[in-house]
């Protein structure tokens, strides 16, 4: 396996072809692309052009919002919300999706926040049968039940701002996470704005989406929420992200409880499935091109990103059949539990 010699990415990445020099496409994207990525006196300018026009437009529809915004209890989102509502004045409906993989750690750090911060708050749980059905399609056609999570939720507030006339959602996916699979600009913050589901998952669920919608049972399934175009917007797309200062900012203004030491995604008690079976269907872990992103930002060192992700090969290639059993029953997948 070659490793691009600027990045962490390994050469059994998707879409990864390695330059002469020995740096990968990606890096060469970001490369052309690192003045405006990085222009951040720009890309906040942007930001309050959009927050302007969210609340002219909630004012037109008699909204009681301004922006929705995806809540889990974790750091991101938290900040978000604070941010938001005591930075810049917005009027924020929080919403929890609520698929059966929530813990008791989100839970009470999202009551501790709704004590201190005041806004609305919101939690949808989608029909148990239908959650399961399309988890379990995932799992077999693509080992992919996050996109599942990742599409649900955000279906599941557009159909609510909708309701409630909000103009704009506002996301707490990291700059790795926009821009771990990015070779164009299309669709891809901040260049292009989406609206909607089609153009929001454009960038990271393409391909996912495609396998699916392909797959036997479960061809047809994907709805994209034709005709629903509110704004979708990457609060840290505009802003500079630094997990360590989020941490110590919300330790302090809300006592906001942080994770166990190394402990990832506190907020899901899936998460072990899920790099599991990303490290079955593609070879290298989930952080891979989140990791990759964070190199040529500067913020993370080479040899540093590739002994994490060796070190999350390990940590996630084995998961206890007890785990195991809880997703598939929770999924209600029989035929998924191996010894």
């Amino acid at each position: 396996m070659y490793i691009c010699k600027t990045c962490s990415l390994p050469d059994n990445y998707p879409g990864m072809q390695m330059g002469k020099n020995g740096s990968c496409n990606y890096c060469q994207f970001y490369e052309e692309h690192k003045s405006i990525l990085t222009d951040y006196d720009n890309l906040e300018s942007a930001f309050l052009n959009y927050l302007a026009q969210a609340k002219e437009t909630a004012a037109k529809n008699g909204s009681r919002y301004d922006c929705l915004v995806g809540f889990s209890g974790g750091k991101d989102s938290t900040y978000i919300i604070y941010q938001l509502k005591e930075k810049y004045n917005m009027r924020v409906l929080a919403f929890t999706y609520d698929n059966g993989f929530c813990t008791d750690y989100g839970r009470n750090n999202i009551n501790k926040v709704l004590e201190q911060i005041n806004v609305d708050y919101q939690t949808f749980k989608p029909n148990v049968q239908t959650s399961q059905f399309l988890n379990r399609e995932a799992v077999k056609f693509a080992k992919h039940f996050c996109a599942v999570c990742f599409h649900q939720m955000h279906y599941y507030s557009l159909l609510t701002a909708k309701e409630k006339g909000i103009p704009l959602i506002i996301n707490g996916r990291s700059r790795g996470q926009v821009l771990q699979r990015a070779l164009d600009t299309q669709y891809l913050e901040p260049f292009m704005p989406t609206y909607g589901l089609k153009q929001f998952e454009y960038q990271m669920l393409k391909k996912v989406n495609e396998k699916m919608n392909q797959a036997g049972d479960a061809s047809g399934r994907i709805d994209y929420l034709d005709g629903v175009n509110i704004q979708m917007l990457s609060y840290f797309m505009y802003h500079s992200y630094d997990a360590d200062k989020i941490v110590e900012f919300l330790q302090k203004k809300i006592n906001w409880e942080p994770p166990k030491k190394g402990e990832k995604h506190p907020d899901c008690w899936a998460h072990n499935m899920a790099e599991y079976f990303h490290l079955e269907r593609s070879g290298f872990p989930q952080s891979t091109g989140e990791l990759a992103v964070e190199v040529r930002e500067g913020k993370v060192k080479r040899e540093d990103a590739i002994s994490q992700m060796e070190q999350d090969r390990k940590h996630y290639q084995m998961v206890s059949k007890e785990e195991q059993m809880r997703f598939y029953d929770t999924i209600a997948y029989k035929e998924g539990v191996k010894s």
